[in-house]
């Protein structure tokens, strides 16, 4: 059956159980038919007018002159006495920071199972998450839970950069590992020099061509130096590296 969009007062849950029930002349009835082959099937209102066997002569309601048709049993229902269902709707925007997570619907199924929606979808913007129901409590609970939902969102987005960062961070490491690496101490009282003003030693250690990073702990005051090769580490450390040492001086050449 080819899809059909009809209005929400056309909708009707179906009768529980459309074979059972004795069905005899004279009775109304509901027959599964279409006007022609370019329509889709549905139930009409009708009237038994013959009965034999397992086969009806039924006379439809919907034309000026009456019409009739046999039809076997299978298209035969007692009349469906369910009202119309209501349904009920609640949209809430999506703050633009969540849409990436908020696009899959996977991201509001847990929403959607504490607030007993029967439906949750996504506008065709992907900003507005849409809530359908036939329980109008759905929609107050879903009222009353769209801030929590959003924070759930922005926590899940939080959650996948810190993933994604950690990423990063093991890919480097994994490269710093295989690199070539120098470490070594600079005495406390020295360490000032070492860095320079504004950290002008360090800077100048990290532009040396080759050279993929530079790192200081500072509670043992230790670099660690790394680089594409020995050379370019080397020479990033004479940046780095600082020493105190005594050199005696003649006599007479003091003062």
């Amino acid at each position: 059956m080819p899809e059909r969009q009809v209005p929400f007062s056309d909708v009707r849950l179906p009768v529980p159980d459309s074979s059972s029930g004795d069905i005899n002349e004279g009775d109304q009835v509901e027959v599964i038919s279409r006007a022609n082959d370019q329509e889709c099937s549905g139930w009409w209102p009708a009237r038994v007018r013959m009965r034999k066997g397992d086969f009806y002569v039924v006379e439809y309601y919907i034309y000026d002159a009456p019409f009739n048709e046999i039809v076997s049993r299978e298209r035969l229902r007692l009349p469906n006495p369910s009202p119309a269902v209501p349904f009920y709707r609640y949209s809430l925007p999506l703050p633009e920071d969540v849409h990436s997570i908020a696009a899959s619907l996977d991201a509001h199924k847990e929403f959607k199972k504490v607030v007993g929606a029967n439906c949750v979808l996504l506008d065709r913007s992907g900003s507005e998450l849409i809530v359908l129901s036939t329980d109008e409590g759905v929609i107050k609970r879903s009222t009353l839970l769209s801030d929590m939902h959003i924070r759930a969102l922005r926590n899940k987005v939080r959650l996948i950069a810190m993933k994604e960062e950690a990423a990063k961070q093991l890919e480097v490491s994994k490269q710093l590992a295989v690199a070539y690496r120098e470490e070594f101490q600079v005495r406390e009282d020295l360490i000032g020099l070492a860095i320079g003003a504004h950290g002008i030693n360090i800077q100048q250690a990290r532009k040396v061509p080759g050279v993929t990073a530079v790192e200081l702990d500072e509670e043992t005051f230790t670099f660690r130096v790394f680089g594409e090769s020995q050379e370019a580490v080397r020479k990033a450390r004479g940046y780095l590296e600082f020493t105190e040492g005594s050199m005696e001086v003649p006599r007479a050449l003091v003062g």
